[in-house]
């Protein structure tokens, strides 16, 4: 089961704060990338910085 894309701040705070609940630092630092990024795309009029398309490329 695919969990659903956070959209709004609420959603992507709530979803930081699960994973630290969780104890899943890697999770939480997901989230948080995650919100960042919308805060700059969405709310702060910024662009996403090169590379950070979300997309892991190892």
């Amino acid at each position: 089961m695919t969990a659903a894309v956070p959209t709004t701040c609420a959603e992507f705070a709530a979803q930081r704060a699960g994973a630290e609940a969780r104890c899943d630092a890697s999770a939480a630092t997901d989230a948080h990338v995650l919100l960042r990024r919308h805060l700059r795309r969405d709310h702060w009029g910024g662009p996403t910085p090169a590379g950070s398309s979300g997309s892991c490329r190892i």
